[in-house]
């Protein structure tokens, strides 16, 4: 501010040098301002046509690249209408592709696999690498250098291969590769094409074995043999008309090829088990396969190939099987049916036909035992209907009259262990007790007891103890067999009266 004062008297002074040009200096000032209103409003109109998307490629702004295409989603979807030009105003436009995908290609698997974003990342990539290769801007080699060293972090990522479960992104690792030819870079042509191979069934498989650049005539019959191995051969067909190869490749031969890879399936099934089980499975997968390759000939229009008529023929065979093994599996339950009731059948015969047998057995048995004259026996035998009534059955009367022989010839007090020859006494009801008195009072025969089977002669303790259900004297019954009144009872009150307690 210290030199405005002395400069403002020198520019009046210089004005009034020109005072006499002051009337033409209006003119020319007009024409001045007129020329700089056209340059403002050329420039004005110039700028107007830059649009953002073009001022952030002009800037090579990769993260705002990516930042506005995810905003504004429609400029992928109509590319034409303002990112191919965006890309051209760019001064290295590979660089900038790679700048914007940078964060998602380099991304370890951990985060691309928990990462939302990652669908819409990939699909950004592959919108960015497919302008670059309409436009058909060669690549720097600063570009190239970069994109090499992506797609190996991207492939040392274990990301892409032909076993993930993620196709689309290794559809944009074959673009990257393609655009920025790098097939010798990541393995060769080998792991390339099995890369397409794997995703063969992908909608623009195709389009990214052709950006590939390969020789078609050198690595076509190896993508072809690839695909067989793989049993992709309706992919195969799809290649191969979409390349507009069929004079070269027949599709017959390849269809026909699925057929056989079809059946052999069905025959992996059956090796690992002869059941029905098994055999319905592998009939089973071979008539799926079969009705994909119905359904790819009706779409692809290949009704006049004979391989339609092939695949019918061997569908009906198939139900023809299938129908026979149904009808064996029917009879093979009928005749086991059948079986099971014919030896239910003699099963009952051989029971009716035993029963005689059983029945002549227990007869002799009967017979047998009461020839013995074994009491329990005679009285099964005699069929008394009432067991209180056993002591009146005749059959019964012999053997109480040896029972009460025996007690009257048995003198040892009760509770002693003396063995002496007895019948084998059966438990009487209560109701023979008045006939066991009666009979017992009779005299005893030596002949008598001499007739009862050394092997029924059991110890007389178990005589005496049954008396003692019918007396409250366990001598009671001794008394009464006795002939001479009195005489057993003291004669065994007197052999009691010697024990000695001390």
């Amino acid at each position: 501010m210290a030199d405005a004062g002395p400069s403002i008297p020198a520019a009046i002074a210089s004005l009034q040098t020109y005072s006499t040009a002051l009337s033409a200096f209006t003119a020319a000032w007009r024409a001045v301002e007129s020329h700089a209103a056209v340059l403002d409003s050329t420039l004005t109109a110039r700028l107007a046509g830059f649009s953002e998307l073009e001022l952030i490629c002009s800037a090579m702004d990769g993260v705002g690249l990516r930042a506005h295409l995810i905003v504004h989603k429609d400029e992928l979807k109509e590319p034409t209408r303002g990112l191919d030009a965006a890309l051209l105003v760019a001064p290295d436009p590979g660089l900038l592709v790679l700048s914007a995908a940078a964060g998602f290609c380099r991304a370890p698997p951990e985060v691309a696999k928990s990462d939302g974003d990652i669908k819409v990342s990939c699909r950004l990539l592959i919108g960015l690498l497919d302008r670059l290769r309409v436009v058909g801007v060669k690549p720097s080699p600063e570009a190239r250098d970069e994109a090499r060293a992506v797609a190996a972090d991207w492939k040392r990522g274990k990301r892409i291969g032909p076993e993930v479960m993620f196709k689309q992104e290794t559809f944009a690792f074959l673009l990257l590769v393609g655009v920025f030819g790098l097939v010798e870079d990541v393995g060769g042509a080998g792991e390339v094409l099995d890369l397409v191979v794997s995703i063969a069934g992908r909608e623009r498989a195709v389009d990214a074995f052709v950006g590939l650049g390969l020789d078609l005539d050198q690595y076509m019959p190896v993508l072809m043999e690839k695909m067989k191995q793989k049993n992709k051969q309706l992919e195969a067909v799809k290649f191969i008309q979409a390349l507009n190869m069929v004079h070269k490749y027949p599709l017959l031969p390849v269809l026909r090829s699925y057929i056989s890879a079809a059946a052999l399936a069905g025959k992996m099934i059956r090796i690992r088990g002869d059941d029905p089980a098994s055999q319905n499975a592998a009939d089973a997968k071979e008539r799926t396969l079969l009705g994909t390759l119905q359904k790819f000939i009706k779409e692809q229009k290949l009704e006049e190939l004979p391989i339609l008529e092939e695949a019918n023929k061997r569908l009906a065979q198939l139900e023809q099987l299938s129908a026979e093994r149904k009808r064996a599996a029917a009879a093979a339950v009928a005749a086991a049916q059948q079986v099971s009731k014919n030896i239910e059948q003699q099963q009952q015969k051989i029971q009716q036909l035993m029963q005689p047998a059983k029945r002549s057995k227990v007869d002799n048995v009967v017979q047998g035992s009461s020839s013995q004259n074994v009491p329990r026996q005679s009285i099964h035998a005699a069929l008394v209907p009432n067991q209180y009534q056993a002591g009146l059955n005749q059959n019964m009367l012999p053997v109480i009259t040896q029972m009460s022989q025996v007690v009257t010839r048995n003198h040892s007090p009760v509770g002693m262990q003396n063995q002496v020859p007895v019948a084998l006494a059966v438990p009487t009801p209560y109701g023979g007790l008045a006939n066991y008195e009666v009979t017992s009072s009779r005299p005893y025969r030596s002949s008598t007891l001499a007739s009862v089977p050394n092997a029924l002669n059991v110890p007389s303790g178990h005589a005496l103890s049954r008396s003692n259900l019918y007396s409250g004297d366990p001598l009671a019954a001794v008394s009464r067999s006795s002939s001479k009144k009195g005489s057993s009872y003291n004669y065994s009150l007197s052999n009691m009266s010697t024990y000695d307690p001390k």
